[in-house]
């Protein structure tokens, strides 16, 4: 169901979510062809919403806002209709440059994270220092080059009992691991927000002192 329109970034924040499980609402964006919010009872995701010449609808996900702002999400509406005016089947090109795209590593999207961070907040600069090494540490037990989708619960589980383990054998408190984890659910809400997963593995995980009993 298609209601109301939106405009501007505040009035993108005042969409309420809808209160009912089932229930979606889509909000198109009165200065940008075929770009909507859908909003259910958890979320607000931009979409890009057209017909194609056989009258079917298609719809493709730009990203969940406001991990993704509305003027990264209009740039990304104007880029899919420049593509459709130019004769391409959108579905078919992205599709294809899907295939042809590198795959996304944790090292890319780690420091995409690690950005977001430094520009969304005003952050210490201790804040940034531990943020780094931090992210030092998830390279030394996963390789920088590993593809985000592959990182699973079982991955990081393995990840942080490793480091608890090291810090049980020097007789260190766990406090350096959960944070480490922290920052790996982070790392991943940041992918998931992006669309490279399309769902956050650590969210199903409750950190204690023993990961393994999990």
């Amino acid at each position: 169901m298609v209601i109301a329109t939106f405009n501007t970034d505040p009035q993108i924040k005042a969409l309420k979510l809808t209160t009912e499980k089932n229930k979606v609402i889509l909000v198109g964006d009165s200065a940008t062809k075929c770009l909507y919010i859908k909003i259910s009872n958890v979320s607000k995701i931009f979409i890009y919403r057209y017909y194609c010449n056989d009258k079917k609808e298609k719809r493709i996900i730009i990203g969940h806002y406001p991990a993704i702002s509305l003027h990264e999400a209009r740039n990304k509406a104007y880029e899919y209709t420049t593509l459709r005016q130019r004769g391409h089947d959108l579905i078919q090109y992205l599709s294809n440059a899907h295939a042809q795209s590198q795959i996304i590593t944790l090292e890319s999207v780690a420091n995409g994270w690690l950005s977001k961070e430094l520009n969304d907040n005003r952050l210490s600069p201790k804040t940034v220092s531990d943020h780094k090494k931090l992210i030092k540490m998830i390279f030394d037990f996963l390789n920088p080059s590993t593809d985000i989708k592959t990182i699973d619960r079982s991955v990081i589980i393995s990840t942080i009992d490793k480091r608890q383990q090291y810090e049980t054998d020097n007789n260190l408190s766990h406090d350096r691991s959960e944070r480490l984890f922290r920052v790996i659910r982070s790392i991943l809400d940041f992918a998931l927000n992006r669309a490279y997963i399309d769902k956050n593995p650590a969210n199903d995980i409750l950190m204690t002192s023993d990961t393994k009993q999990l």
